[in-house]
């Protein structure tokens, strides 16, 4: 199965740590997708994170 390249651009902006860009992401994907529980779980990750 292949990664939505938003979620990869996602990926990559949390691993270096540029946190607001991945939110920005996160949101576009959850936006597409608002049922995703997964993406909501990435989502507070990404926000403990700030």
């Amino acid at each position: 199965m292949r990664l939505h390249p938003d979620f990869l651009r996602f990926a990559t902006a949390f691993r270096q740590a540029r946190y607001d860009e991945a939110l920005a992401l996160i949101d576009t994907l959850i936006a597409a997708n608002p049922q995703a529980a997964a993406l909501h779980w990435h989502r507070a990750n990404c926000l403990g994170k700030t």
